[in-house]
Formats: C-alpha cells, sequence, structure tokens
C-alpha cells in the first residue's frame, strides 16, 4: 500500500515551483514560513524552526526534522496553493498528488531539492531515495577540533589576541583569549553565524543564520545558556542581562559544551563563523571560527 507523507516545502523549493512559469515576469518574495497547523500530530514534526532575513534580498530558513521512511516509491506528495481574496484563502489547481514523490521532484525541480537536502547533510541528495535520517542529537558524537581568529582578525576594531587551545581532558577542549567590546553590546549591534561543511575538497557553505537584530536579546532567546556561559566566563557583569557593557575582557579556559550545539548537522567536519556588526555601518565588531567534527556513533 502506498503512504502517504506530508512534505513540508522549503521556501527555495516553494519559491522555485512557483516561479517555473514565470518567465521573469514577478518578484516573489516568501514572507513567512510556518509548520502546518497539525504539525504536532505527524509522525515527522517540524522543531526548532526559524525563519530571518539573511540580507536586504534574501532569507534563511532553519529547522530539525527526522524521516522514519525512506523517501522512495512507496512516499508520494502534493503542494496545495491558495490565494488571499475576498477575505479568505481561495485554493487554485496547482500539484496534485504525485506518487514517488522523490523521482518526481527530481526530474522537474532537481536543483532545489538537491541543495535542500544537501544542506540538511543527506549522502548523495541527487539520488533516490533519501533515507531515512533523525536528529542528531542521540546519534552523532561533535569535537570542537579548532578555535580560529577571523582570517581579517588584525583589521578589526576590537581583534581577539592570545588564543590559545588546549586540551582539558580525553573528550574536551578548552579555549582562552582576550578581547574588547570598545561599544556596549545592545539593540545597535546585530549578528549572524555562517556554516560550511568540508566535501570535495572544499569548504561548502549551508544556509544557516542570517543577519539578526539585537543580538544580545536574540541570543537570550534562542541561545540563553551558551551567551550567558561564554561572558561570564570572560568575567562579564551580570551577563544573563543586555546589553553587554564595553570593556576588555579575558576568556579563561572556556570549555565548549557540544551538548548546546544542536543544529542539524550530520557526519563531517564543519566550519561555524559567528559574526556580530554594527546594524548601522556593517563594521564587524568580533569574528571567530569554530572547527567541528560530526561522527556518526553507529
Amino acid at each position: 500500500m502506498t503512504a502517504k507523507l506530508v512534505l513540508f516545502m522549503t521556501a527555495a523549493f516553494a519559491h522555485h515551483a512557483l516561479t517555473a512559469f514565470m518567465k521573469n515576469q514577478y518578484a516573489v518574495e516568501v514572507e513567512q514560513v510556518e509548520a502546518c497547523p497539525d504539525n504536532e500530530k505527524t509522525a515527522n514534526p517540524l522543531r526548532n524552526l526559524h525563519f530571518s532575513r539573511y540580507n536586504r534580498t534574501h532569507k534563511s530558513l532553519s529547522y530539525d526534522f527526522s524521516y522514519d521512511r525512506p523517501l522512495d516509491e512507496k512516499v508520494g506528495g502534493s503542494m496545495i496553493v491558495e490565494r488571499w481574496g475576498d477575505g479568505g484563502w481561495i485554493r487554485m489547481p496547482f500539484v496534485d498528488y504525485q506518487p514517488n514523490i522523490c523521482k518526481n521532484v527530481v526530474r522537474y525541480f532537481k536543483d532545489s531539492w538537491v541543495n535542500f537536502y544537501r544542506a540538511a547533510g543527506v549522502p548523495h541528495p541527487d539520488k533516490c531515495p533519501i533515507p531515512a535520517i533523525f536528529q542528531m542529537k542521540n546519534k552523532y558524537s561533535v569535537d570542537v577540533t579548532s578555535v580560529e581568529a577571523c582570517p581579517d582578525n588584525d583589521k578589526l576594531v576590537n581583534p581577539i589576541t592570545n588564543l590559545k587551545i588546549t586540551r582539558y581532558n580525553r573528550t574536551y577542549k578548552t579555549f582562552s583569549y582576550d578581547f574588547t567590546y570598545d561599544r556596549p553590546i545592545d539593540e545597535k549591534i546585530g549578528g549572524s553565524v555562517s556554516v560550511s561543511k568540508w566535501a570535495d575538497g572544499r569548504w561548502v557553505d549551508i544556509p544557516f543564520l542570517g543577519f539578526q537584530r539585537d543580538v544580545c536579546k536574540y541570543n537570550h532567546r534562542f541561545f540563553k545558556e551558551h551567551w550567558v556561559t561564554y561572558h561570564k566566563c570572560a568575567g562579564v557583569p551580570h551577563p544573563d542581562r543586555c546589553p553587554i557593557p564595553p570593556g576588555n575582557y579575558s576568556l579563561r579556559n572556556y570549555m565548549v559544551d557540544t551538548s548546546l550545539i544542536t543544529f542539524p548537522f550530520f557526519s563531517g567536519r564543519f566550519r561555524v563563523k559567528p559574526i556580530m556588526q554594527d546594524i548601522n555601518t556593517k563594521e564587524i565588531i568580533q569574528c571567530y571560527i569554530y572547527i567541528v567534527d560530526v561522527t556518526e556513533l553507529f
């Protein structure tokens, strides 16, 4: 019996499908991405969904998901399109239920399909079926192998200095460095996190966390434990409050808690680069790089 699996289409895939026949006559902007109302009742609900502006023209989408079965010939799919009119959503004919969704989407929307599953870490995303995959947290180990200053660190107003990384024990490393905030980290300072995966002899960019305004409040909302622990270790007074005051700080023997790294990674080597910038001038306030190895446990 053919199983029907409701697929949540990414912003990129939906954009490609909607513009497939427009011939450059229209501008399309994805305003919002959300889980379906019955998300919690599905066999594979979406978790930790974040939709944010990446730059002036693009937005980025992140979420955790799992497949409890391979996307093979037994799994089909459809895409429903509705247009707002007369105070309600009016359904428009679009893509009816298609058997073997992997094969059909690869045939008609291959680039979007492959890019999506490559970003999710699926091996061989250009081939069908897509294997059953699960969230990282119980099946992968994460090792922060090194911490580096960004290549243009010396040109920054607030460069990182005296960076050292040492092994704490067989499973953990610590790192230390000195840094300065020449201004408060308040609503005028934003931030982003770029992620790349080592593949085919080079770093391949993965869409992750685009520029967010008021980086202090944003991190308090979504990554509070990591943000507070980091600034507490650096000697910041009241690290659980915003803004972070200007000053000279020294991070000493900071141990990265890898349990806080919940990005939807899969096996491989990743480069994670957090950046803080002045919202108005785009001047980089701070930039460093984590090199992270993710290993499948079984």
